[in-house]
């Protein structure tokens, strides 16, 4: 999880420079404390590192003072009960927002697949019906067209049955 953007940023240059103190102190206290173990035979140099040491814990104190005050003060803002209130407030606002502009756009994409979904329906539907028809004069013309080639053949019939029998 990544900290507040407000808290990586907007640090004064004391801040920086805090740390920079914190630090250069623990690495010359870790290296003056290794020096003091190795050099217990020079008693002035042993003096010399021991006072350098003392002094490397002001150095560590006023970092941390620099450091820590201002953010110390970033930090209470974080754990203050209001700020978790308005964070809420915010998050449930957001989400809320989110949710509702999900939903419409929801809405039109389903609105306009219904009406694309229907146009293409009746489209086909009249395609259908246009096919229908057209194979269905066919059958209708097929049927007159041997009604009107039986009725001919009828009548062609009847034709020489009367003229079969006048002549009789």
């Amino acid at each position: 999880m990544t900290p507040p953007e407000s808290l990586v940023k907007n640090f004064s240059w004391k801040f920086y420079v805090g740390i920079v103190l914190i630090i250069v102190s623990l690495i010359a206290g870790g290296i003056i404390k290794v020096l003091l173990l190795f050099e217990l035979n020079r008693p002035i140099l042993w003096w010399t590192l021991l006072v350098a040491y003392l002094l490397t814990w002001p150095i560590l104190i006023w970092g941390i003072w620099w450091a820590g005050k201002e953010y110390a003060d970033k930090i209470k803002r974080y754990v203050s009960y209001r700020f978790y209130h308005e964070s809420l407030r915010d998050g449930t606002r957001k989400v809320a927002v989110h949710a509702r502009d999900r939903t419409k756009k929801f809405a039109v994409d389903a609105r306009d697949k219904t009406r694309k979904f229907a146009y293409d329906t009746k489209a086909k539907t009249k395609k259908m019906t246009l096919t229908a028809y057209g194979a269905t004069k066919k059958i209708h013309d097929r049927a007159r067209a041997g009604t009107a080639k039986i009725g001919e053949q009828v009548k062609s019939r009847l034709s020489k049955v009367r003229m079969h029998k006048r002549k009789k």
